[in-house]
């Protein structure tokens, strides 16, 4: 699943502020397009797959705001 993402999960750096796009494009060593598609991570690993719950209408998802934060490791219990 992860490699799958990594793959495909891609952002269109034309939505970015101009300064930002010139560190995207420099970190990337991507081309300075309108069309140009970024990766959201640096590699497969750093995606996080969370699995909670079942289906209905209280499902949700955490973003982690890219490299900035972590998930927590720790099991919480009732």
């Amino acid at each position: 699943m992860k490699e799958f993402l990594f793959e495909h999960a891609r952002f269109p750096l034309a939505r970015l502020g101009r300064e930002y796009q010139q560190q995207q494009i420099e970190r990337h060593k991507a081309a300075d397009a309108p069309d140009t598609m970024l990766s959201i991570v640096k590699r497969a690993e750093d995606i996080s797959v969370i699995v909670a719950g079942g289906a209905g209408k209280h499902s949700c998802w955490q973003p982690t705001f890219g490299d900035g934060t972590h998930f927590t490791r720790r099991v919480v219990e009732r």
